[in-house]
């Protein structure tokens, strides 16, 4: 597991080490989750990535879709599931947990 604050520093590690599953907020300084998505699915086609926010609208849904993410869900709603997601996207590689099911 690889705690990451700053997008940049994220970024950095991707090619130093390949996590499997990827956990992202949609709203980050300098880069948004559905940019950080795209860029490790590019390096690691085979990553897995969640995307954590606070928005409701639709289009967030949509375009983590075509972004490639494997789950979309709200932090304060889905809050309880997030460590069912990650096993579940670990186990199987997709996740039921939030708006986005794959």
């Amino acid at each position: 597991m690889l705690l990451v604050t700053e997008w940049s520093f994220l970024v950095s590690q991707i090619g130093a080490q390949f996590l499997r599953i990827y956990l992202t907020d949609l709203r980050m300084p300098n880069m948004n989750g559905l940019e950080l998505t795209k860029e490790i699915l590019k390096r690691y086609p085979n990553a897995k990535v969640i995307i954590l926010t606070s928005e409701i609208e639709n289009f967030y849904v949509e375009e983590a879709s075509k972004a490639g993410a494997v789950g979309f869900s709200h932090k304060i709603i889905d809050y309880k599931n997030i460590k069912h997601a990650l096993l579940e996207v670990h186990q199987t590689g997709a996740t039921a947990v939030g708006k986005l099911n794959l």
